[in-house]
């Protein structure tokens, strides 16, 4: 099982090398812009090569030339860098938009696409990450995909025309389960880093580009108006040809000197890359289950032209580290951002003899035509009894799985929520896939099941809100869903996310200031509305840039965390049984992973809505490593009694989405004890 927590904590480490590594090239830069100046500054004035060395460092001439060189140097370099990152700011669309993407809308009725947001919901619950907007590149007849963004809440997936056109499911499966890794193990934040060091250094170069342009562009001009001088000023003459001269050679070596630290910074990149791309495909299989599907979409591109792996639009150059395959070329040893297609395939089969099979597009159509009019998807349904903490059950299950390679999602516990959402009537989940639907769906699941007297006036903020066509469509989906369990209306308003991301800025402030109306009705929070804060709420709120992301602040368990992971933990017991026995067991089990809490278990009135919240709150801010142990603890502790049951899973579920984890970094079949 892939570690989420030590490959977030590898990430980070990579992340500081890479800038390290980006830091000592920009110092290269700089160091070696210096030294042409200077060079240059000593070819116009003899006096400063003819000075002993150690004089002409103390000369505050000289130093101040040098001081004015690095710093214009540096600030060019920070200047591209700014203005890539801006750019980029937009997160993954904008890099979607740019490599020529169109947005695939949730209810389309074209099957290849349909099929495709199937498997991205899939792939979805698998991993445990939100589910994030689907681009197709129409343009690109070729094999590719890829995932961008600044975090896994503004996270896109693109995937060329011929992916969808030229891959089988199993096969589309694997390439979307690889680009999912990127986003769970933080990738992408990495390679839009990247992307943004890359053009500072290379903004050396275009300036250099563009000092020559200017030259010749002016030159000209100016060559005749130091002629015009005089005719017989030869002084005169010779001087601006110099000057001339020395602006054009300046140009050239600042063209060859940003093109070499681009080169250089291209070594980092391609290094950095190359070992992630090993972590995705592991992490793919991982989340399929089913290593042939991967295996077989990589011989397809290995067995298919060159060009099958390129992308043609102006930007794919500095993106090329993002994408699932890439075009081969004589620079590989350094330059390859991706491990070679037969090495690659060699870790999914170790016996591949390395020969791909040589592959028509007739041919391949045919049989991905043949699939589509032949496939019938069914979703996985799973019932409560998935909950059994039985372990030869599970194996028995998993079995099952991997013989059924057409099934979305191998029945396992975090399969649970795909099978609610399965559960539900066609007419509520086709609701749940319009951005319209989506949001009176989460309407409906914030009224107040326990207290009518609370929904009635939560129907009425929304009577006096809604327009009354819209209001009547809020009353029908509010009454599909009125009797479901808890469980279920988490699993609806989890489908929800990746719709209501499709909403402007404007659209999402007037239904969270809705929603927020709704949850505050009557002054506090209910467990259910709390739900749909963490869930829905705090997601879009980042994706929105609402609300940033928490920041590492705690690597040390001090006392105020102590107290915060006492709260959550007896409010995790206290789910498990009413039983005070069950819960002092609970309580002791998660005190095994966590000695330093305290011995005696907080009062259920110590441990409400509010101090649990600000508990998670604080959490959220610890290491990747003291969250591995914490949640470790949780899941101990819920399993104390051996049984899991479905409150006790969207517990979990709330508090390793409000820490950022992934649901599927849990290991439900009992954790080790450290």
């Amino acid at each position: 099982m892939i570690d989420f927590f030590q490959q977030q904590e590898n990430a980070r480490k990579r992340t500081r090398w890479m800038i390290g590594a980006f830091i000592l090239a920009t110092i290269a830069v700089v160091a070696a812009v210096d030294v042409v100046i200077l060079w240059l500054v000593c070819v116009a004035e003899p006096s400063f090569a003819e000075a002993p060395i150690g004089e002409m460092w103390l000369d505050p001439e000289f130093l101040s030339i040098l001081g004015f060189t690095s710093l214009i140097t540096l600030a060019i370099i920070l200047l591209g860098t700014f203005f890539k990152t801006i750019q980029l700011s937009g997160g993954g669309e904008t890099l979607a938009l740019q490599l020529g993407g169109r947005r695939v809308e949730p209810s389309t009725t074209d099957f290849k696409e349909r099929r495709l947001i199937n498997i991205v919901q899939e792939m979805s619950l698998a991993s445990g990450v939100p589910a994030p907007p689907v681009f197709v590149m129409d343009g690109e007849g070729g094999i590719n995909a890829f995932a961008a963004g600044l975090s896994p809440e503004d996270a896109v997936i693109g995937v060329t025309r011929g992916a969808l056109d030229l891959l089988k499911r199993d096969e589309l499966q694997g390439v979307i389960a690889h680009e999912f890794s990127h986003i769970l193990n933080g990738d992408m934040r990495i390679n839009f880093r990247l992307i943004g060091l890359l053009h500072g250094i290379l903004a050396i170069y275009f300036t250099g580009l563009l000092l020559i342009r200017i030259i010749f562009e002016f030159s000209p001009h100016a060559a005749s108006s130091t002629i015009s001088v005089g005719d017989d000023d030869d002084d005169n003459k010779g001087s601006g040809l110099a000057i001339i001269l020395v602006m054009l050679l300046l140009g050239l070596v600042l063209m060859v000197i940003g093109y070499v630290g681009y080169l250089c910074g291209e070594i980092i990149k391609a290094a950095v890359s190359r070992q992630r791309e090993f972590l995705a495909d592991a992490s793919a299989v991982q989340f399929t289950r089913f290593a042939p599907g991967l295996a077989s979409a990589l011989k397809k591109i290995g067995g298919m032209e060159p060009d099958s792996r390129t992308f043609h639009a102006p930007a794919a150059a500095e993106a090329s580290h993002l994408f699932f395959a890439n075009k081969p070329s004589f620079w590989d040893i350094l330059f390859a951002t991706h491990p070679p297609l037969r090495e690659r395939i060699s870790r999914l089969e170790p016996h591949f003899d390395g020969t791909f099979p040589s592959l028509s597009l007739d041919s391949v159509e045919y049989e991905v035509q043949r699939e589509v009019r032949q496939e019938q998807p069914q979703p996985t349904r799973l019932s409560n009894s998935d909950f059994s903490s039985d372990r030869e059950n599970d194996a028995s299950r998993d079995n099952d799985a991997n013989q059924d390679n057409s099934a979305p999602i191998s029945a396992s516990r975090m399969a649970f929520l795909a099978s609610l959402f399965a559960s539900s009537s066609l007419e509520t989940r086709e609701s749940a896939q319009s951005p319209y639907g989506a949001q009176l769906m989460i309407y409906a699941i914030l009224l107040d099941d326990k207290r009518e007297d609370m929904a009635q006036r939560q129907k009425g903020i929304l009577f006096r809100e809604l327009p009354p066509p819209v209001y009547r469509d809020f009353e029908q989906i509010a009454s599909e869903i009125a009797a479901q369990p808890l469980a279920q209306r988490l699993a609806l308003a989890d489908a929800t996310i990746p719709v209501l991301k499709m909403l402007s800025l404007e659209q999402y402030k007037v239904f969270r200031a809705c929603a927020k109306r709704l949850m505050e009705a009557d002054g506090e929070i209910a467990w259910h509305e709390y739900l749909v804060q963490m869930l829905v709420i705090r997601t879009l709120d980042i994706h929105f840039r609402l609300q940033k992301p928490a920041q590492v602040a705690y690597y040390a368990w001090g006392a105020k965390l102590r107290e915060s992971a006492s709260v959550v933990l007896a409010r995790l017991a206290y789910a498990a049984s009413n039983e005070e026995l069950v819960v002092l067991e609970a309580y002791s089990k998660a005190r095994k992973v966590l000695p330093f809490v305290p011995e005696q278990i907080l009062s259920r009135d110590e441990c409400l809505l509010p101090d649990f919240n600000a508990s998670l709150l604080m959490l959220d801010r610890t290491s990747p490593q003291m969250k591995k142990r914490f949640l470790n603890a949780c899941v101990q502790c819920v399993l104390a009694d051996k049984q899991l049951s479905p409150d006790e899973f969207c517990t979990l579920y709330v508090v390793s989405a409000a820490l950022g984890v992934p649901a599927s970094s849990l290991d439900l079949d009992g954790a080790s004890v450290e």
